[in-house]
């Protein structure tokens, strides 16, 4: 029963990694779904199996055109970097990461939101990309609530208002415990803003 297999599967990855990554596989040979993905990230990681890359890629573009969108958003990551043996091309990265942040995945909606910063794939929207990170936010993603307190911060997409990118700083700081760039970029946006009064004096 695919079923009970799969539970099996899972049961053995943490203890017995290389009979979990073959159970998982005969699993995916019969098209099961759920078990592309999981294949694919083993042999990315090389997790009960030598490390394949180009391995990794067949099972995530197998997993993505079942409907898989974990499988779509590792896809997306392996086709944005050209990994695994598919070739670089940033529009077919922008399409899948779409397809996973259509799911609500948090880092394929941070991602949507780093290709519209960009340009990368599809043509530079700073409005879009503030509109997917702000989506990430509400998924608690800390490194959307650093870009989206940058973009308050030097109005880039939406109206400069420093007292959000303060808010938005600070969260992610909240976040992201004693990560050295978010508290750098709050106490730079403190001293910008401390100087703008001096100016205003």
């Amino acid at each position: 029963h695919a079923g009970g297999a799969y539970a099996l599967a899972l049961m053995l990855r943490g203890k017995q990694k290389e009979k979990s990554f073959q159970l998982f596989l005969k699993l995916a040979k019969n098209d099961i779904t759920e078990a592309m993905h999981t294949v694919g990230t083993m042999y990315a990681e090389g997790e009960g199996c030598v490390r394949d890359e180009t391995e990794a890629a067949k099972w995530f573009e197998k997993g993505s055109k079942r409907g898989d969108v974990l499988s779509a958003y590792s896809l997306a990551v392996y086709t944005c970097l050209g990994k695994g043996g598919i070739p670089k091309d940033l529009a077919e990265g922008f399409r899948l990461n779409s397809i996973a942040a259509a799911s609500g995945m948090p880092f394929a909606l941070f991602n949507v939101g780093c290709h519209y910063f960009s340009g990368h794939g599809v043509k530079q929207n700073m409005k879009e990309a503030a509109y997917w990170w702000e989506l990430a936010t509400e998924k608690n993603l800390p490194e959307a609530m650093l870009n989206l307190g940058k973009m308050y911060a030097q109005g880039l997409g939406l109206k400069e208002d420093r007292e959000k990118a303060i808010f938005w700083y600070k969260k992610a700081v909240g976040e992201i415990e004693g990560d050295i760039d978010v508290e750098k970029a709050l106490r730079e946006l403190m001293e910008k803003m401390d100087q703008s009064k001096e100016t205003v004096k």
